[in-house]
């Protein structure tokens, strides 16, 4: 319960700097004052999860602790170390990773967008080329239809539907003769009579 202001609401926030719950209208007070305005308040529901240890915990005493160093003597040599050091470098290369990654990035859209521009001039050159030779088609009529026929004439048709063949083509052969003929002469030399017939093809074509 909040009893600030001689008033018992609800409380809705504790502040562990106070020791002190505070409702929801003492809670506008707490952060506007210059004493308070800086502490830092949690939720009454969260408070009451924490461990039962942690609530027991008494720092009535804590300035007197010298055994333990100020806070800024610790972090003082923080930046001087090895790990942080090193941890610092990482850092610097994982940012540069990513700084070169996104320019690469940003590079190949920019490539692309260009490509694609080049493309769609190159596209619509041919296009427009295209059309003018149609065009030019169209004009001197390159492009009309042609058609061949081929009409026969009545007596030509009646002529071909009679005629069957224009003729044919034979050979005939006839058989050659030879006759030899000998003698004895007084040398004892034999003469060969010359043949009288040779053989002989001919070609014959006959009409119907």
């Amino acid at each position: 319960m909040c009893a600030g202001q001689s008033i018992s609401n609800q409380a809705v926030t504790w502040c562990p700097e106070c020791e002190e719950a505070h409702c929801s209208e003492c809670i506008k007070h707490h952060g506007i004052a210059k004493a308070t305005k800086d502490h830092q308040v949690i939720a009454v529901e969260k408070y009451l999860k924490l461990p039962t240890f942690l609530l027991e915990i008494k720092h009535d005493y804590h300035k007197k602790c010298s055994d333990l160093p100020p806070l800024d003597d610790v972090i003082q040599d923080a930046k001087s170390s090895v790990a942080f050091m090193d941890i610092e470098e990482r850092f610097h290369s994982l940012k540069k990773f990513y700084s070169e990654g996104i320019k690469e990035k940003e590079a190949n859209v920019n490539n692309l967008k260009v490509r694609h521009l080049l493309c769609t001039k190159e596209m619509d050159k041919e296009l427009y080329k295209t059309e003018k030779e149609v065009d030019v088609l169209c004009d001197d009529g390159s492009l009309k239809r042609h058609s061949i026929e081929f009409v026969i004439e009545d007596q030509m048709e009646s002529f071909t539907q009679d005629l069957k063949s224009l003729g044919e083509i034979t050979s005939s052969y006839e058989q050659t003769e030879i006759i030899h003929a000998k003698s004895i002469l007084k040398q004892a030399q034999i003469v060969a009579v010359p043949c009288k017939h040779v053989e002989s093809m001919n070609l014959v074509l006959k009409g119907r």
